[in-house]
């Protein structure tokens, strides 16, 4: 049964079964010793079972057919173990030295319910990946006095790797995922669906390297105070850091083969490289009266890419793809939030309260070619009601200005138009132009919270 989504562009309907268990266990040293330690292990198991089922719009959306119904679930499975452990040294007074590490094992499984784009015959494809990673982290505190601390610390961190799950989905032929996996470079595959020409492929690097993604790692150098001021009531906390990101994770537009014909977009995670980020954050409240607390933080983040390319990148910006010296996406250079919370007594056991907040960003760009960028973001949010022992009544309006900026703007396929022409030399020669599908920022949103409580 052929099925349309009852009005946009696409309908997506989910799903998602979630079984996980975790276990810790750790033993430490009494914490009065001058030299302290901490041991454990942790072991974490999940398994997930995703059914999906898409559709296009009510009427023909740019030439695409309508979906199908939804076939046999995909199956994920995701294991970690991991031991861990610390040593904390007081080396002189006033002085302490942390030592931490921990070594893990990710596992990471997936089993599809693809068929044949042949004759429609259940056909599931199968993956495993094994991540060991070990992850250290040095921090030395000096107490400076009472009420200031200064600390600096080395650490290592880590994203574990997957699968671009999309080329698992269940409209997706199993011949295909089959022939990513398996191909040799320079393989050819030529695949007849029940509708359409005949569509061949030939297995390139960058072909098998969209099936999986590597593990992310960051080096983080960092230096800061955390201090107080004014009896306590004025909290400034200042930090400095440098992190070199290693095989970073980036998403790239391709496309794959349909059950229905054509070819459908998806979203892959490719590593694109290495990238340094500098930058700083600030935080810092007063409680200016007993019913007044003021808050102001600011971040900086300044991060641009030293390695690596995305061919998809020239699809935008043409040439080669590189992405060296392009900004990191998604990040704003500046970001400030800040705000105040008053209260008053408004009867016995009763308080009154007002808090605003106040949201800034500056612009960002939306990808890793830099090719467009989301404009600065301006949110106000306010909350005002009342408190008692037992009870808060809360009205709240979220977007205030009814800002409108969007919150991503993702590159698209544009179905449209023809592919780019140009010099063949170029690698977007063929491809097909781009489109932004943008994440709409929620409106001015406002209502009424009543919250309970119970017990002691």
């Amino acid at each position: 049964q052929d099925v349309r989504a009852v009005w946009g562009l696409f309908a997506f309907i989910n799903k998602t079964e979630l079984d996980d268990k975790s276990f810790e266990w750790s033993v430490a040293t009494p914490i009065d010793k001058p030299v302290r330690a901490r041991l454990g292990a942790y072991y974490y198991e999940q398994e997930r079972g995703l059914a999906q089922r898409s559709a296009t719009g009510p009427f023909p959306v740019f030439g695409l057919a309508p979906g199908t119904l939804a076939t046999a679930p995909r199956f994920e499975g995701i294991e970690n173990a991991a031991v861990f452990g610390s040593i904390a040294w007081d080396i002189a007074p006033n002085w302490r030295l942390d030592l931490e590490a921990r070594y893990a094992d990710d596992a990471k499984t997936i089993d599809s319910g693809q068929r044949t784009g042949a004759d429609n015959t259940p056909d599931p494809q199968s993956a495993q990946q094994d991540f060991q990673n070990f992850t250290p982290r040095v921090t030395l505190n000096w107490q400076a006095t009472e009420d200031l601390l200064v600390y600096g610390l080395v650490a290592k961190g880590n994203k574990p790797g997957g699968f671009n799950n999309e080329l698992f989905r269940s409209d997706v032929p199993s011949e295909y995922t089959n022939f990513v996996l398996n191909c040799t470079i320079g393989e050819m595959l030529v695949l007849n669906l029940p509708s359409g020409p005949p569509l061949r492929y030939e297995c390139t690097q960058q072909f098998k390297d969209d099936v999986f993604f590597d593990e992310e790692e960051q080096w983080t150098y960092e230096a800061g105070i955390k201090s107080q001021w004014l009896e306590r009531r004025v909290t400034a906390n200042l930090s400095v850091f440098y992190i070199d990101w290693t095989n970073q994770g980036l998403f790239a537009l391709t496309a794959v083969p349909s059950l229905a014909g054509g070819e459908t977009p998806i979203t892959v995670l490719r590593n694109a490289g290495r990238s340094k980020i500098t930058g700083l954050e600030l935080e810092t409240n007063w409680y200016a009266t007993d019913n007044l607390f003021l808050f102001l933080n600011y971040g900086l983040s300044e991060g641009e890419f030293t390695e690596g390319a995305l061919p998809d990148t020239a699809a935008t910006t043409g040439g080669d793809g590189s992405v060296v010296g392009n900004t990191i996406p998604d990040t704003p250079k500046h970001s400030v939030v800040t705000g105040f919370e008053a209260t008053a007594q408004a009867g016995r056991s009763l308080d009154a309260f007002l808090r605003t907040d106040f949201i800034y960003e500056t612009k960002k760009y939306s990808g890793a070619s830099n090719f467009n960028w989301i404009g600065k973001r301006n949110i106000v949010n306010l909350r005002t009601g009342f408190r008692a022992d037992r009870w808060t009544l809360t009205f709240y309006v979220k977007n205030l200005t009814d800002n409108d900026t969007p919150l991503n703007a993702s590159e698209f396929v544009n179905f449209r138009a023809a592919p780019i022409s140009t010099d063949p030399a170029f690698s977007n020669d063929g491809d097909p132009p781009r489109m932004y599908a943008l994440i709409p920022q929620r409106g001015r949103d406002y209502g009424l919270e009543v919250n309970l409580r119970f017990g002691n």
